[in-house]
C-alpha cells in the first residue's frame, strides 16, 4: 500500500473518526512511505487507526499499549490544523516512529527545487535555534554545526544543478544532523512557535515559515545571544562567502542579514508580504503562538502578544 492510498483512506486529521478500512490494511504487517511529511504524518495517523479500529469522540494516545504496524520512513511528528480556530496543534506517540530510515539521494533529484530548498532551510533553522539555545551542549553543538555545513554548502550546489547527487546526499546528511539537537531536547525558539502559526492561522507552507521568519528571530534575540550568534555567523561565510560577498556584506555583518541574503540567492522568498500574510492576521498569529510549547523556550521568552507582533513586523 503506498503512502497516497493510506492518505486516500480518509483517516480524519483531528484524530477523532475513523473510516471503515479494508481487509488488506487490517492485515498488514508494515507501511513504507516515499515522500514528504504529508505522507510519513498520514501514516502514522493509520497506524494508530490500525491500533484501536474503534471509533470514538476522543482517541486518547496514551490508551494505546501496542501498535502492530511497523514504518518505514522518514520520521516526523504527526501536525493537524484544527477546523475550528486554525490553530496548529501537536499529535505524536513514541511508537509511530519509524524503524527504518532510508535516505536517497537519486530519489530526490525528482523534488520539486522551490520544495526542496525550503524543507532544507527548515532544517537549517533546525541547527541555528540549536546553536542559538543556552540550553545546548557542546556534544549536540558539535553535530549541529556539522549539520549547518552540510545542508548549506548542500543547498547551494543542489541550487546549481538539481540533479547533483552528491550535493543532494550532502543535505540528507545534514537534515539528518540537524534532528540530533531535537532528539536530546536542545530548546528551540521563536521560529518554531511563530512558524507552526504560521500554518495553522494564514496557510503558509512549512518550508516557508523559517525562511521568512529566522533572520528576524536572529535579531531580536541579539541582545541576549549575540556571542552564540557569532558561531553561525561564522559558519554561514565560511559556507557561502562568494555569495554574501556579492551581495556586499562582510563577516562582520548581523547574522540575520548574512541568513537572508543566503536565503535570497537561492531564489526563496524572505517577507511575510512574499508568503500572502499581511498584518490583518499579526494577532491571530500572535495569539496562537503564545500557547505553543516553544514560546517560553525561546531565548527572550515570548510572553505577550506584542512580543510577537515585533518579530511579524520585523519580518514583513
Amino acid at each position: 500500500m503506498t503512502a497516497l492510498e493510506i492518505y486516500t483512506l480518509g483517516v480524519d486529521t483531528r484524530l477523532q473518526q475513523f473510516p471503515d478500512t479494508p481487509d488488506n490494511f487490517i492485515s498488514a504487517e508494515s507501511i513504507v512511505v516515499i515522500g514528504s511529511g504529508s505522507y510519513t504524518d498520514a501514516a502514522k495517523v493509520a497506524m494508530i487507526a490500525h491500533a484501536t479500529f474503534n471509533p470514538s469522540d476522543k482517541l486518547e494516545l496514551s490508551d494505546i499499549e501496542s501498535l502492530a504496524l511497523k514504518s518505514k520512513t522518514k520520521p516526523t511528528t504527526i501536525k493537524s490544523k484544527e477546523p475550528r480556530d486554525l490553530q496548529k496543534q501537536l499529535f505524536s506517540h513514541p511508537k509511530c516512529a519509524a524503524k527504518c530510515v532510508i535516505l536517497d539521494p537519486e530519489l530526490c533529484t525528482t523534488t520539486p527545487m522551490r520544495l526542496w530548498l525550503g524543507s532544507g532551510i527548515r532544517a537549517v533553522d533546525h541547527c541555528i535555534e540549536a546553536l542559538c539555545s543556552e540550553k545546548c551542549t557542546s556534544e549536540i553543538g558539535l553535530v549541529a554545526e556539522q549539520g549547518l555545513r552540510n545542508l548549506l554548502i548542500g543547498l547551494l550546489a543542489s541550487h546549481e544543478d538539481s540533479q547533483n547527487v552528491l550535493a543532494k546526499g550532502q543535505s540528507q546528511i545534514g537534515a539528518w544532523q540537524a534532528m540530533r539537537a531535537i532528539h536530546e531536547k536542545v530548546e528551540l525558539g521563536a521560529s518554531h512557535a511563530i512558524g507552526h502559526q504560521l500554518g495553522g492561522v494564514a496557510n503558509v507552507a512549512h518550508d516557508g515559515t523559517s525562511c521568512v521568519l529566522l533572520p528576524s528571530v536572529l535579531k531580536y534575540n541579539k541582545t541576549v545571544n549575540v556571542e552564540l550568534q557569532k558561531r553561525v555567523a561564522n559558519i554561514l561565510w565560511e559556507s557561502s562567502s562568494s555569495i554574501l560577498e556579492e551581495a556586499g556584506l562582510n563577516q562582520d555583518t548581523d547574522t540575520g542579514d548574512l541568513l537572508k541574503a543566503f536565503m535570497k540567492a537561492l531564489g526563496l522568498p524572505t517577507s511575510l508580504r512574499e508568503v500572502g500574510v499581511g498584518e490583518d492576521l499579526y494577532d491571530d498569529i500572535a495569539i496562537h503562538s503564545l500557547s505553543d510549547a516553544l514560546a517560553p523556550t525561546n531565548p527572550r521568552p515570548l510572553r505577550n502578544i506584542e512580543q510577537v507582533k515585533e518579530i511579524l513586523k520585523m519580518s514583513a
